[in-house]
């Protein structure tokens, strides 16, 4: 994957104004573009993958353990800037956090984020990623669960 410098969003609904021809308004739309402009690249790999998880906590190992089921590629993160987990099927709810050696999502180590659809984590500095003291995305499930996981960042 390309890093990239910049993007630019040409498409932001500033004003808008509903027509009502009753009292003569109209509808007004302004485009106000847009260009972020990161101090440095936040995102150079992606692992991406849909997983089948019954009722348990599964530690994925974000420095060399992640295999890409797409290219076969083994991902290692030196930071992460984006968690991404989204239900497919199945009923219960996805817990993101808990392990002793979790990357540093949260405070401590038992903190958690529940979500029983959707549940997106967006850091622009990244989290840093440690071998073997903090390099763990626990993700446990409630129920039997198919659910989609992207995560996003910086290889070393």
């Amino acid at each position: 994957m390309a890093a990239r410098d910049s993007f630019t969003i040409d498409g932001i609904v500033t004003t808008v104004t509903e027509k009502d021809t009753a009292f003569g308004t109209e509808q007004k739309i302004r485009k106000v573009p847009f260009t972020y402009t990161p101090a440095s690249t936040i995102v150079d790999t992606v692992y991406h993958d849909y997983i089948t998880q019954n009722t348990s906590a599964v530690d994925y190992d974000l420095v060399g353990s992640l295999v890409d089921p797409f290219n076969g590629v083994t991902k290692t993160f030196q930071s992460v800037a984006f968690i991404f987990t989204k239900k497919v099927s199945g009923t219960g709810d996805i817990k993101v956090g808990g392990d002793a050696a979790s990357i540093p999502l949260f405070g401590a180590v038992n903190d958690i984020l529940i979500s029983d659809d959707m549940l997106a984590l967006l850091n622009l500095s990244g989290w840093t990623v440690t071998a073997t003291s903090a390099d763990i995305l626990q993700i446990e499930t409630t129920g039997n669960i198919v659910f989609e996981l992207i995560v996003a960042g910086l290889a070393p």
